[in-house]
């Protein structure tokens, strides 16, 4: 279950940045929420080269055996950490190559899928946010906020710089990761979370959509304005 868990987590997150995105006025903060993303990635790639690069063999004799045999054993039993930097800091301890490459191949599939994540929901925050928009719907504090279009075509603009911006570090994850660990498929590895988990994926997107929006709905008393209307209503 933890690709489906990680995958909502990546999920629910990005569709939050996405509708803060949509409604950010200053550039500067709209740099900062991105960079933030790109830093994180490019830091864990750095920090899995780092791994592979700095690994060493070395030598064993007879009377460790046993107990080396035992520590892999031991290992093999322990489940692995959902933070991708803690998987990359154990491999360094790991001389065993056989769990070291595992540990890879799950540190890439959350890589990889993480990438999917967010370069997939900046098009269904598009897709979503114009359909609010067009149907003209006044119950949802998002679009309701927007008195200009240019505010809607503000908030489309800033989706897709950031969806042109998560397809590059995409781009770039797929190359560094091939290079890395050429033994790898990027695209097996996908289809294959897709293929056993597509079920759940796709009702974790259902949910996590309706659960954004219905935060979002006037109802609940949610101002993404912050302007707090209610506050200069004289009791009323």
């Amino acid at each position: 279950m933890m690709p489906p868990i990680s995958f909502y987590g990546a999920l629910l997150n990005e569709i939050v940045l996405s509708t803060m995105i949509t409604n950010i006025k200053s550039p500067l903060v709209f740099t900062v929420l991105v960079l933030a993303d790109v830093v994180e990635n490019a830091f864990c790639m750095y920090s899995l080269m780092k791994t592979k690069m700095s690994r060493k063999i070395v030598p064993m004799d007879s009377t460790n055996e046993v107990d080396d045999n035992e520590v892999r054993r031991r290992k093999s039993l322990v489940k692995r950490s959902s933070s991708v930097y803690s998987l990359i800091r154990d491999m360094k301890e790991d001389k065993d190559s056989g769990s070291s490459q595992g540990t890879a191949l799950f540190i890439a599939a959350t890589l990889l899928q993480r990438e999917m994540v967010e370069t997939m929901v900046p098009l269904q925050a598009c897709i979503v946010m114009s359909l609010l928009y067009e149907s003209g719907v006044r119950s949802n504090s998002l679009v309701s906020s927007w008195s200009l279009d240019e505010d809607y075509h503000r908030a489309l603009m800033y989706l897709g710089i950031d969806l042109g911006i998560e397809v590059v570090v995409f781009v770039c994850t797929l190359l560094m990761l091939h290079r890395i660990y050429p033994e790898f498929s990027s695209w097996r590895i996908l289809m294959g979370l897709l293929r056993l988990n597509g079920t759940i994926m796709l009702s974790f997107c259902i949910a996590a959509w309706a659960n954004v929006l219905s935060f979002q709905n006037t109802l609940m008393g949610l101002d993404l304005t912050f302007q707090f209307e209610w506050l200069r209503c004289g009791g009323e």
